[in-house]
């Protein structure tokens, strides 16, 4: 029989991520069933689970494929290294992860949003995605990279924290989630799309209150 070609393989795989999106955007992720998705893509069971062994495994592919877009470690990589004055370089890792979100939002946002209840319920499941789905690793990549930044720039005494770092670390995660979370509600689902989110803004307000706390005297302009 001859062989077939990586291209013809990639694309039946596309094709089923395309239609396994379809269906996700059309219905919440926790009523999706494997069986829709076959027949959305109107290939055989057997084609399908040729590529795919489970939905859950068709899930973290679809939140993979658009991950890829931005090397985030690359990127962070770039940012430290880029010999910026201390506030800048915080204010462009901010921005990275945000450029991060859009991405996701566009295309996995509403899926992990809605897979959300599962993580926080499942460890076992916790743990699959963790070690599966890129955007977890690329998350701690910038979270561990930022933080150790910020605490040598605290020991080479730049920055004088007017809060404990715990607090000022919880303040991060807290406003991150919350954004992140409201942008996705108000460009994923129709009945919250009347709500208008400067990004722009969010990103500033969230760069001046962090760098206010770390004690700089050097405010993002």
């Amino acid at each position: 029989m001859p062989k077939v070609n990586e291209q013809y393989l990639e694309e039946k795989r596309d094709q089923i991520l395309d239609a396994a999106f379809d269906v996700c955007m059309s219905k919440p992720v926790y009523t999706v069933k494997m069986k829709d998705i076959i027949e959305k893509t109107g290939f055989s069971h057997g084609l399908v689970y040729r590529y795919f062994t489970n939905l859950e495994d068709i899930l973290f592919a679809l939140i993979n494929r658009d991950t890829s877009i931005i090397d985030v470690s690359a990127k962070v990589d770039e940012i430290l290294h880029s010999g910026h004055s201390p506030e800048d370089v915080v204010k462009q890792l901010f921005s990275l992860y945000f450029d991060a979100i859009m991405i996701g939002i566009t295309g996995y946002g509403k899926i992990l949003n809605e897979m959300l209840s599962t993580l926080a319920s499942d460890q076992q499941y916790y743990q699959r995605f963790r070690a599966n789905v890129k955007v977890a690793s690329h998350s701690d990549y910038l979270q561990t990279q930022a933080y150790q930044y910020i605490e040598e720039q605290i020991q080479k005494g730049y920055f004088s924290p007017k809060q404990t770092l715990d607090e000022i670390y919880s303040f991060i995660t807290v406003c991150l989630s919350g954004i992140e979370r409201d942008l996705i509600l108000t460009r994923c689902y129709p009945a919250m799309q009347y709500i208008q989110l400067n990004t722009d803004g969010l990103l500033f307000s969230l760069c001046t209150s962090v760098l206010f706390m770390l004690g700089s005297s050097n405010q993002p302009v």
